[in-house]
């Protein structure tokens, strides 16, 4: 069960990341259109690129550079508890 449901939200993980790129497209085309002006001079544009990178780079930085590692699941199983009756 556990590795049903990972599946499942692995497409629903990977379908957001999609919508977002997406988004991100049409958002920055759309500022890029409206930045380099009707005699598309692209100055502004390239300005508003290279300034948008930069909290994209410092974020980047700051994600740790290995994964954290998950401790294993117990693969042995425990010895059956000692029952104790009183008499």
């Amino acid at each position: 069960m556990k590795n049903r449901l990972r599946h499942m939200i692995g497409g629903g993980a990977i379908a957001l990341i999609n919508s977002c790129g997406a988004l991100g497209a049409f958002v920055g085309t759309y500022f890029v259109g409206d930045l380099s002006g009707p005699g598309n001079q692209f100055r502004n544009a390239y300005i508003f690129l290279s300034i948008s990178l930069l909290p994209a780079a410092l974020l980047a930085l700051t994600l740790p550079s290995k994964p954290r590692r998950r401790q294993p699941p117990p693969t042995t199983i425990p010895p059956p508890a000692k029952e104790s009756f009183n008499v």
